[in-house]
């Protein structure tokens, strides 16, 4: 996008009285504060000299910025996202499971999934698609992240009706990794997701309680959900800080998707800068609900069964 062309965009100021009189769509929250491009300036200027490497590059960010009108949206920072949303190289995969190992106790973790919901304005078509099991219209957020919080990717923009395996399967990180397997997950890596997801031998599910797990299996899903918090305050801090994304009041859906974008590399810039993020977090879990993540009926291979028993043999030592 040209940035002349921000001169046209939608604002992205709340606005109060969005939806009619005795509508069921949630309101926009109250006192709303969107993080605009003053506040990122400022965050930037605390950056120049504490990180060196990315000097030039801050300067770049902040002449993009202030060429632009502070109350709308820098849609250039977009173009960051491949840059600081990355997957870990195979000789940083090592580390980041052995360090997920020591503070947790769970083997061969790279990351976690999990998907949130961003409430947006009642879409112009199809607006239909875009209700989720909570009666309000929203778009889905998929995230895999490390320990540290960083996001390793990230997929936005599917409608709020749809399930989060099924934005999975159609995101481009399962395509990626369902054909190369070994290079993304080498040494018998894996993901850690909820049951909401399929359990494969790269991706690691609990066990679905119906009052029959052993001993053993309760450990091992007790093990997996204090691990897989991780993702819960990634988000947590990304909407606990940027509360843009408590609801983006805009219509056209690919702005929406793109400002969700820009807090994504504003919160690695954070992390970068190493921001104390804790006192979003509380925030922001607070606030996140589980929406699409109802059970569906997988078949996991038997190759991915097996491992999952030996890691709760492992776990149970």
């Amino acid at each position: 996008m040209n940035i002349s062309a921000l001169e046209d965009s939608e604002e992205i100021s709340g606005s109060q009285d969005l939806f009619p009189a005795g509508s069921d769509s949630p309101q926009p929250p109250r006192n709303v504060n969107c993080v605009n491009n003053r506040q990122i300036l400022d965050m930037l200027k605390k950056m120049d000299g504490r990180l060196e490497a990315l000097t030039n590059e801050v300067r770049g960010i902040k002449q993009m910025l202030t060429v632009t009108n502070t109350r709308k949206p820098s849609f250039q920072m977009e173009k960051l996202l491949p840059k600081y949303i990355t997957w870990p190289s195979r000789n940083q995969i090592p580390r980041t499971v052995q360090k997920i190992k020591e503070k947790k106790g769970f083997p061969g973790v790279l990351g976690a999934i999990d998907g949130t919901h961003i409430p947006i304005r009642t879409p112009r078509e199809f607006h239909e698609n875009y209700i989720n099991r909570k009666s309000f219209h929203s778009i889905n957020l998929q995230g895999i992240c490390d320990s540290n919080m960083h996001f390793l990717d990230v997929f936005c923009g599917w409608p709020g009706s749809v399930h989060d395996s099924r934005v999975f399967k159609n995101s481009p990180i399962h395509g990626i990794v369902e054909n190369n397997t070994e290079k993304m997950f080498p040494g018998n890596t894996h993901l850690l997701g909820d049951s909401a997801y399929g359990l494969t031998t790269w991706l690691m599910t609990p066990f679905k309680d119906y009052g029959n797990l052993n001993r053993n299996q309760k450990r091992y899903n007790f093990v997996h959900s204090s691990t897989r918090m991780m993702i819960e305050h990634a988000f947590g801090a990304l909407k606990g800080r940027f509360h843009r994304l408590k609801f983006i009041d805009m219509l056209d859906l690919n702005k929406a998707v793109k400002v969700a974008f820009i807090c994504y590399v504003l919160h690695e810039l954070c992390l970068l800068q190493n921001d104390d993020m804790n006192e979003y977090i509380e925030e922001g879990v607070r606030e996140m609900e589980e929406i699409n993540n109802f059970f569906e009926v997988h078949n996991p291979s038997d190759t991915a069964e097996s491992k999952r028993r030996i890691i709760v043999d492992n776990l149970s030592i």
